[in-house]
């Protein structure tokens, strides 16, 4: 099976180190950030590109959820942050915007889009989350994140909801540290996770893990390598079947704790099948090794490293934008920034941002574009 990893690297054109990289881990996919992207026909050449000298087909993901996480300057359509989408509460414009973006990321040969953010706000200030969230309603965060997988994978790209268990009440960003969530399980069962079930009620392609430590679930292990929180409760209470994905081990939360080979191994055992390092070749290599000899000691029992390499395998396959030349601007729905007058993109959506007060909002930084992982 190839490698359960998602790797970033530099540049935006096909280069020899990063063949190499992918020949050599066989890594299952690739995690586009802006340093990748100047334009949707660059990144299509990009992706066939690597396709093409690998023989294989690739995970290619990306953030790329509107408002502060976007990753292009121009040639696609700009939506505003799920919070304008919440402010409205329509699920059949939440619908209409996942169905766009689709066809806009297939026409690349993006298949894994790592969005919808479901986690539902706290009562105070979370620096990293904001206005990606589409509010303080498991209800409602519930209702229009699923109407916005049904639009997303209806439309040949696969959803990712994210950031199971859920870190809309955290008040660190794990770009920087580990969050720790003070919640009660009842709150956890009738909040948090809420969103997550209507998610996989909705046939949700992936679900990724964050790095939280949520004393509810596990008292000393964060939820990325926790076996309480991704096999048991993830897999195995709530029954998803679909792909589970970790947050960038790169990233603050992770990195003060801990080396990368010993987190992708902790991170892999605690059961996802993908796990994401954005940056550093070494360290992707240092995972990729770390992972191979851990499998090779028997790390995951059989069945279960059976069901991973099929779910890792079986992903590209069902989910192939193929090789499709790209449609015309007035077919695909792509717009260059601002939209048109009467797109899912204008017209409601902005001035709800405005009349929700998130226009306003402090903004954190780094979270424009941000450069590290999703």
């Amino acid at each position: 099976m190839p490698a359960p990893f998602l790797f970033g690297f530099e540049g935006a054109r096909v280069s020899r180190p990063v063949v190499r990289l992918l020949k050599d881990t066989d890594a299952a996919g690739i995690l586009l950030l802006a340093r990748n992207i100047t334009s949707p026909a660059q990144v299509r050449g990009l992706v066939h590109g690597l396709e093409d000298a690998l023989g294989r087909r690739l995970i290619v993901s990306i953030d790329h959820e509107g408002g502060w996480v976007l990753r292009f300057t121009h040639g696609v359509t700009f939506f505003p942050g799920s919070a304008a989408l919440g402010r409205i509460g329509d699920p059949v414009l939440a619908e209409r915007a996942g169905a766009v973006m689709a066809r806009e990321m297939a026409a690349m040969g993006v298949n894994l889009n790592l969005a919808p953010v479901l986690d539902v706000l706290g009562p105070g200030y979370n620096p990293g989350i904001g206005i990606r969230s589409f509010g303080r309603d498991p209800v409602l965060v519930g209702r229009l994140g699923a109407a916005f997988i049904r639009g997303q994978e209806g439309h040949g790209v696969a959803a990712c909801a994210k950031h199971f268990p859920g870190k809309g009440a955290a008040n660190m960003d794990a770009h920087v540290d580990l969050p720790l969530i003070k919640v009660s399980r009842g709150e956890l069962e009738n909040v948090h996770l809420t969103p997550f079930r209507d998610a996989i009620r909705a046939g949700v392609a992936s679900i990724m893990t964050s790095h939280v430590l949520m004393p509810a679930i596990d008292r000393r292990t964060p939820a990325t390598f926790s076996r309480k929180a991704v096999h048991g409760l993830l897999r195995k209470k709530l029954g998803y079947r679909g792909l589970i994905v970790s947050d960038d081990l790169c990233m603050g939360a992770v990195t003060k704790r801990m080396p990368l080979g010993t987190a992708a191994v902790e991170a892999l055992g605690a059961g996802h099948d993908l796990l994401i390092v954005a940056h550093g070749e070494s360290l992707m290599r240092e995972a990729a090794e770390a992972v191979g000899l851990a499998l090779e000691g028997g790390l995951l029992a059989p069945a279960e490293l059976k069901a991973l390499g099929r779910r890792v395998s079986e992903f590209p396959r069902r989910w192939n934008p193929g090789r499709r030349p790209a449609p015309a601007p007035a077919r695909a729905g792509l717009r260059h920034s601002p939209p048109r007058r009467g797109s899912p993109a204008r017209g409601r959506a902005h001035p709800a941002l405005a009349l929700a007060g998130l226009d306003q909002a402090p903004r954190p930084r780094g979270l424009a574009r941000p450069a590290r992982g999703p």
